[in-house]
């Protein structure tokens, strides 16, 4: 089973290698980790994720 975030986070074009580790490995899971790098994320993007953490960290 391949799960997947609708906001292309994790472009498909990495579910291959995922597939292959697993295959190599013999893994029951691979999780793919969001390293971002320098200029993936704009200003309003790091504003927007910090706005909606603080906005979720409020009402629990």
């Amino acid at each position: 089973m391949l799960v997947m975030d609708g906001d292309y986070s994790y472009p498909a074009k990495y579910v291959l290698e995922m597939v292959e580790e697993i295959t190599r490995s013999g893994a029951d899971e691979v999780i793919g980790v969001r390293m971002p790098l320098p200029g993936s994320q704009g200003l309003i993007y790091r504003f927007g994720n910090r706005l909606l953490t603080w906005g979720f960290q409020f009402i629990v």
